[in-house]
């Protein structure tokens, strides 16, 4: 039996040593939570916001692609993801003509560089046989800071709260 124990011992002594590593010796900087966004960051989240409302509302759609990154993806409703700038700016020219369009942002959360904004829209849109329609729904994006201070959208998803058209549900 006692020549045993030293196996034992050393059989611990292996068990004890295959744990975790220890943790990495950090400093205070280095553990510090990441930086949020401030009022300012906020406030020139909402000013994108107002400058695509008024770039919509013109039909400058130019101007609206300029809201987003250069890398950026729309995901519409009912079609395909629309990436970069030209391929956003057609998407919009394909859109009925808009009469009034306005995006309220209800939430923004975030870090220092990148921000998740929730939202609402509405818009009354004049279709090709001259009627108008219009249409509230809402939206999340993905923004970006960029190195001039502003912030771009990044990601953009949006969907209407009307029913959507096609065949009546089945029924039992």
């Amino acid at each position: 039996m006692k020549k045993n124990v030293p196996m034992f011992v050393l059989a611990m002594a292996v068990l004890v040593g295959c744990g975790k590593p220890p943790a990495p010796m950090t400093t205070p900087e280095q553990t510090a939570a990441p930086a949020t966004l401030t009022a300012d960051d906020k406030a020139k989240i909402q000013a994108t916001t107002d400058k695509f409302d008024a770039a919509f509302n013109a039909g400058d759609f130019e101007a609206a692609a300029s809201c987003y990154t250069a890398d950026a993806m729309v995901m519409p409703p009912n079609g395909p993801a629309v990436v970069g700038h030209d391929a956003i700016v057609n998407f919009g020219k394909s859109m009925p003509k808009v009469k009034d369009f306005s995006a309220t942002v209800d939430e923004v959360h975030g870090m220092a560089d990148e921000a998740v904004v929730v939202g609402t829209y509405k818009a009354t849109f004049i279709m090709p046989d001259g009627k108008s329609m219009d249409d509230h729904g809402k939206y999340i994006e993905i923004r970006k800071k960029q190195a001039d201070g502003s912030w771009l959208m990044y990601r953009d998803i949006f969907n209407s709260d009307l029913p959507a058209e096609g065949p009546p549900p089945p029924t039992k």
